[in-house]
């Protein structure tokens, strides 16, 4: 395995709720071989359910919704990425975080924490 395989890319960023630097980021991502992308202050429409900026190469994480808040953070994790994810709902059910457990060949598992 060469080492681009084995490390993780992560971008980070806070688009200030803005529909087209939400639909940017992917775009940026996925030329760059982006694993994950971590969104804060998302552009989110919430009503009885959340819709946000999707992308053909990147599944789209956003924390389960209470109480109708608006969430303010998104994770995109690439498909065909390397290392796979599990999103971690159980351990909290603050409509501001996520958490994901990333895992990949040659690595332990370890945790991303989007707040």
């Amino acid at each position: 395995m060469s080492d681009f395989n084995s490390k993780i890319l992560i971008l980070q960023h806070n688009t200030a709720r803005s529909l087209i630097v939400m639909n940017s980021c992917p775009e940026i991502a996925i030329k760059s071989h982006i694993d994950f992308v971590l969104i804060q202050e998302s552009w989110i429409h919430a009503k009885d359910y959340a819709i946000t900026v999707s992308h053909l190469a990147y599944y789209c994480i956003l924390p389960n919704l209470s109480n109708n808040i608006r969430s303010r953070v998104a994770i995109y994790a690439r498909k065909q990425s390397n290392f796979t994810f599990c999103h971690r709902t159980d351990l909290t059910s603050d409509s501001d975080i996520i958490i994901i457990d990333v895992s990949g060949s040659n690595i332990e598992t370890f945790q991303i924490i989007n707040i």
